[in-house]
């Protein structure tokens, strides 16, 4: 890995060998409180921007063919970029035209070069060279006004000239302003204006200021002058924005298993960094990118935790001001060291664990696919009875203080209306979860349900019954309170939301069918089915003629029946658009057919004789 910088623009070009597999590399250079970045997919190289001057950082190049990452590389330092000198001053023999120039010297050994030049005239500038904090400028004009001003360089690479320099420190919004010296100049003044037209002055015989408590993300114009015993200079200018915001409206919600921190948006902001820090000073980060939320995984259970997040302006590595601090309490710690041990005689199961520092509640869980049983104790242990044999229960223990949520969301009903099956489905409210579903009917019908999935269906239940269905969602941490919801056979609850409804009504009871002599049509009359609140008779004979009706209440007419046929009529009831199983089945004969050309003969008024 190689690193050539490129001083005017602030840049470092870094190259390496390719290597083999590798579809993608990532760059990383880390200074004191700075880190940048570059990636390449096509070449073995690319170019770090934004470089810090005075910073010495050390450079690793990461390869992935897409699915894993090498370890960084053998770590290349890279030469600084030099900053501008800072606190120029120049001290006037008067006897040699000789001038005295020094300077802050930076922490690195670095080459300075001092330049005079004429305000006026075009006299060739005087220059000296010096490797400590100071040179003499010999051979200047007497009479003359120069400007004086000292850059650095490191090898071949040659820092910016000293003159008006404005810097932002990071995490703080604190700005230090510096220029050359003046000649002749007693004192300077420094404003810092921001764009509402807002000033800030600072007035000095030193060559620098400070500004403190400037607004993130502002652009301030700086102007220096400089002021002898009569007269002031015009104002040196320059502009400069000061680092992202930090976040507002942190939160931190916590549940069994997450504790998920989040915040508004911060225009400009491509990364945001989350510390969590405990009482005892331990912390914990996570970080996310442009995202505006990230998970703490690994946080102590029964800690409190000061909260805070920091915007990352990536363009020069700098955080902003941590933003204001939210406490939380994770959930308190499980009981430890659970043992369980059944009585094979009586199916009943001994449960034992570690009681918590604090006097608490506890509740003592067996799970099994379909069957779910507990005890309660204020001390250690306490005993599960009413197991069922041949099952194979999980053993959890919770106590009364820990409080999770363990919700099924946006749940939804489907039902079948030929099968009278209902599946109940949910949104996962997290990971490692299982759920219990029971239904239980007013005339004492149960049925359960269990799943790790986000659905159960019921096969079984019986027609035109009204069920209470309660839906358990459980971890290894706690079980949720249960929600009910009513439905006639077939309905879910999810967060105490109530709702009735019907399914499949029962088939009709004691249906007759009978033949009218004086209209021909067919008389079908039935019993009431449980939920039913319609219902549809069909007729077929055996020769193919159909025949229907329809009613609300217990009996129709079949009408346009054919003589001579013998017809198969059988009831199903129907509720809210969905029907349910047909009737047993009831034979009705039509009348016989006259023979061609009979001839009827009124004998009296109650006999008919026929030729």
């Amino acid at each position: 890995v190689v690193s050539v910088v490129d001083c005017t623009d602030r840049t470092a070009h870094v190259s390496w060998l390719p290597s083999p597999n590798a579809v993608s590399y990532s760059v990383e250079a880390t200074s004191s409180g700075q880190t940048l970045s570059c990636s390449s997919s096509s070449s073995s190289n690319c170019t770090l921007e934004n470089l810090v001057c005075g910073q010495t950082y050390e450079v690793v190049v990461m390869a992935t063919d897409g699915t894993c990452e090498t370890s960084a590389s053998v770590p290349f330092s890279q030469d600084p970029v030099p900053c501008a000198p800072m606190n120029v001053t120049t001290s006037h023999s008067c006897g040699n035209n000789d001038i005295a120039v020094s300077w802050d010297t930076a922490a690195v050994p670095l080459n300075y070069s001092v330049t005079a030049t004429l305000l006026s005239g075009s006299a060739s500038p005087v220059q000296c060279n010096s490797d400590s904090s100071s040179c003499t400028l010999t051979g200047l004009q007497c009479g003359q006004f120069y400007n004086v001003s000292v850059k650095a360089s490191s090898g071949s690479c040659c820092g910016p000239y000293s003159g008006l320099t404005a810097v932002i420190e990071c995490g703080s919004n604190f700005l230090q302003v510096s220029w050359n010296t003046s000649l002749s100049a007693t004192s300077y003044t420094a404003m810092v204006t921001d764009p509402d037209g807002v000033t800030m002055n600072c007035s000095s015989s030193d060559p620098a200021c400070a500004f403190s408590s400037l607004q993130c993300a502002t652009q301030y114009n700086i102007s220096v002058t400089s002021e002898d015993n009569s007269c002031s200079s015009s104002p040196s200018q320059t502009v400069i924005t000061t680092g992202l915001c930090p976040p507002a409206s942190v939160s931190v919600s916590t549940d069994c298993e997450n504790n998920t921190v989040s915040w508004s948006a911060v225009e400009g902001a491509e990364m945001f960094i989350a510390t969590a820090t405990a009482e005892d000073g331990h912390n914990h980060t996570c970080q996310s990118n442009y995202s505006t939320s990230c998970n703490f995984t690994d946080l102590h259970c029964g800690e409190i935790y000061s909260v805070t997040v920091v915007t990352v302006d990536r363009r020069w590595g700098c955080s902003s001001r941590p933003s204001s601090a939210v406490e939380v309490t994770t959930a308190p710690c499980l009981p430890e060291n659970v043992v369980a041990e059944v009585n094979c005689s009586t199916n009943v199961m001994s449960v034992s664990w570690s009681e918590l520092p604090v006097s608490d509640d506890y509740t003592a869980w067996a799970i099994s696919e379909g069957h779910n049983a507990s005890c309660n104790s204020t001390s250690n242990f306490c005993s599960i009875h009413d197991l069922q044999c041949g099952q194979v229960y999980d053993v959890v223990v919770t106590a009364s203080t820990i409080h999770c949520e363990v919700i099924a969301e946006n749940t939804t009903v489907e039902q079948n209306c030929s099968t009278n099956a209902i599946t109940v489905q949910w949104d996962h409210s997290s990971s490692g979860q299982q759920y219990t579903v029971s239904a239980s009917s007013a005339s004492g019908v149960n049925a359960t349900c269990d799943t790790t999935n986000s659905s159960c269906s019921f096969l079984d239940l019986s027609c035109g019954q009204h069920y209470t269905f309660t839906v358990t969602g459980h971890t290894n941490v706690c079980m949720s309170e249960s929600t009910t919801m009513e439905k006639y056979t077939g309905t879910f609850l999810s967060c105490s939301v109530v709702s009735n409804s019907e399914v499949a009504p029962c088939p009709p009871s004691n249906v007759s069918a009978e033949l009218n002599c004086v209209t021909h049509d067919g008389v079908v009359s039935w019993s009431p089915a449980a939920a039913s609140v319609a219902y549809s008779v069909q007729a077929m004979s055996v020769n193919g003629h159909n025949s229907s009706c329809s009613s609300m209440g217990t009996s129709c007419n079949l009408e346009d029946l054919v003589c001579g046929q013998e017809y198969s009529v059988v009831v199903e009831p129907m509720h809210t658009g969905c029907s349910g199983p047909v009737s047993p089945t009831v034979m009705l004969l039509t009348g016989e057919v006259l023979p061609k050309h009979s001839i009827l003969y009124l004998q009296s008024s109650k006999s008919v004789r026929i030729t």
